[in-house]
C-alpha cells in the first residue's frame, strides 16, 4: 500500500457517527428492512429447517450449513448461492461448528444476509483460506491484496456473530506480497458482534461503507485494520502478534471532506512487539482511540507519517487512558507543564532581563477581571474537541477585552472591537472548516 501521512487522534470523544443507528444501523423509520436488529443475529433452534410460511412473515428464512451433511448446504458459499438475487428479506445462514476451508463472497446483489454461529463456540466455527497478494491468480497475474480475502462482503446490511474469519498465511516481516486478508467489508451498514478476525498482515480490509464492530477480536501484526470506511470498533480486543515492529490501523483518506475514519472506543490493545497505533495512508488518514487500554507495546511516537512531518495532522486530546507502564512520565499533562515552563521562562527573560516589555502590577481587580476569566475558559476548553478549542481560543481576545470594558478597566473603542472580531471570526471559520 502506498502511504503518505497520518492523523492519529487519541481522545475521549467518538468523532464518527454511523448514519442512523437503530440497535445496529438504520436509515429511516419508514423502511422497515433498512436496519440491523439484535434479532438478525439470533436463530431459534426449534425452527431450523422448517422455513414455514409463518416463519417467513414473522421472522427470517434460515439456511443451515453443516460440513457433515446435516444441513441445507455443505459449504458457506453454497448457502449464499441459495439466497435469491436482489433479496429483500433477512436471510439467516446458521453455520454449525467446523472448519470451512473455502473462499466466500457475498455479492452486492444479495443484501440482508446474516452469518450466525454459536457464540459459545466462535473459535470452533471457522471460515478459512490462505491466499496472499503475491499468489498467481491462474492467468499469470498476481492476486493483489484485495482478492486475497477469505471472506468478502460486498452487500449492504450484512451482519455476523459467532464466526471466526481467518487467513492462515504467516507474513514474513518485510517479505514481498505477504498481504493476506481474512475479511473484506465493502458493503454499507454492516455489523459484527462477537466475531474473530485472524491473520497477520492486512487482516481486516474495512474497505468502504459504515460498519460497527462490537465485542470482536481482531488479530494481526502489520496494518491489520485498513481501508477507507467509516467504522466504530467498540469494546474490541485488538491483538498484535508482531515479533518486532508493526502497526494497527492504516486508514485511507485523501481529502479533508471525506466523512470517514476509524474510531476505537473502550478497546483493549494487547499482544507483542513494538507497534504504531497507526500509519498514514493518504494525506488525511484518521483514527481515533477513545478510553482504550494499551499494553506496553506502543512505540512512543505512536504513529508513522512516513517521514512527511510537514504534512502531519495529529491531534491529541486530554482523555487518553494509557497503561502506566507505557511511559515513564505522565502524558499529555507533562507536555502542558513543558509549555508552561517555557512561556514562564520566556516572559521572565522579556520582562526582567531584557526589559522589552513593561511589567503590569497585579491587583485584585485585574486578577478578577482578566486572569480568572482566562483560567475558567481554558479549564473549560479541556473538555472540548480540538476544533472547538481552537475556535474558543480565537475568541479569547474579544472575551477578555469585553470583560475589561465591563469592569471599566478598558475604554471601549469601536475600531478595536471591530478589528478584534474580524480577526477572531476569520480564525473561527478556518478552524471550523478544518474540523
Amino acid at each position: 500500500m502506498g502511504f503518505s501521512v497520518l492523523g492519529v487522534c487519541v481522545g475521549g470523544f467518538v468523532l464518527f457517527f454511523l448514519g442512523g443507528i437503530k440497535v445496529g444501523f438504520s436509515q429511516s423509520e419508514s423502511f422497515a428492512r433498512n436496519y440491523i436488529s439484535w434479532d438478525d443475529l439470533k436463530v431459534d433452534d426449534r425452527k431450523l429447517g422448517l422455513n414455514t410460511k409463518e416463519e417467513r412473515v414473522n421472522g427470517s428464512r434460515i439456511i443451515v450449513v453443516d460440513k457433515n451433511g446435516g444441513g441445507d448446504s455443505l459449504t458457506v458459499q453454497g448457502a449464499v448461492d441459495m439466497v435469491p438475487e436482489q433479496n429483500t428479506e433477512r436471510v439467516k445462514i446458521y453455520i454449525l461448528p467446523g472448519i470451512y476451508r473455502e473462499k466466500v463472497l457475498v455479492p452486492i446483489s444479495k443484501p440482508y444476509i446474516s452469518f450466525i454461529g454459536n457464540q459459545k463456540k466462535t473459535s470452533e466455527t471457522v471460515i478459512t483460506w490462505n491466499n496472499k497478494a503475491s499468489d498467481n491468480d491462474g492467468t499469470g497475474c498476481e492476486l493483489g491484496t484485495y482478492r486475497t480475502a477469505s471472506v468478502a462482503i460486498e452487500a449492504d446490511y450484512f451482519c455476523a456473530t459467532g464466526i471466526t474469519f481467518e487467513n492462515t498465511v504467516v507474513a514474513v516481516p518485510g517479505g514481498y506480497g505477504m498481504q493476506a486478508v481474512a475479511l473484506r467489508v465493502a458493503g454499507d451498514k454492516a455489523m459484527f458482534y462477537r466475531v474473530q478476525v485472524l491473520g497477520t498482515q492486512d487482516t481486516l480490509l474495512d474497505e468502504t461503507g459504515s460498519h460497527y464492530f462490537y465485542h470482536c477480536h481482531i488479530q494481526g501484526n502489520v496494518d491489520f485494520i485498513f481501508g477507507r470506511s467509516r467504522s466504530i470498533y467498540q469494546e474490541c480486543v485488538i491483538q498484535s502478534t508482531a515479533e518486532n515492529s508493526g502497526a494497527i490501523a492504516a486508514h485511507h483518506r485523501d481529502s479533508p471532506y471525506e466523512d470517514t475514519g476509524f474510531s476505537f472506543v473502550n478497546c483493549k490493545i494487547i499482544g507483542t512487539g513494538y507497534i504504531y497505533l497507526g500509519r498514514a495512508w493518504g494525506n488525511y488518514s484518521r483514527a481515533v482511540y477513545s478510553y482504550c487500554h494499551f499494553d506496553d507495546i506502543i512505540t512512543p511516537p505512536r504513529w508513522s507519517d512516513w517521514n512527511y512531518p510537514s504534512m502531519q495532522n495529529v491531534i491529541v486530546y486530554n482523555k487518553c487512558i494509557l497503561d502506566k507502564k507505557m511511559y515513564n512520565w505522565p502524558f499529555p499533562i507533562s507536555f502542558t507543564m513543558i509549555h508552561m515552563s517555557f512561556y514562564t521562562s520566556l516572559a521572565f527573560l522579556l520582562v526582567r532581563i531584557f526589559r522589552l516589555v513593561e511589567p503590569v502590577a497585579m491587583s485584585r481587580d485585574l486578577y478578577l477581571s482578566s486572569i480568572i476569566p482566562i483560567i475558567a475558559l481554558y479549564s473549560f476548553s479541556l473538555w472540548l474537541s480540538n476544533s472547538t478549542f481552537q475556535m474558543l481560543k480565537a475568541l479569547m481576545p474579544v472575551i477578555v477585552y469585553s470583560i475589561g470594558v465591563s469592569f471599566e478597566k478598558e475604554s471601549f473603542k469601536t475600531d478595536t472591537m471591530v478589528n478584534m472580531n474580524s480577526i477572531s471570526i476569520g480564525i473561527v471559520v478556518a478552524a471550523y472548516d478544518n474540523a
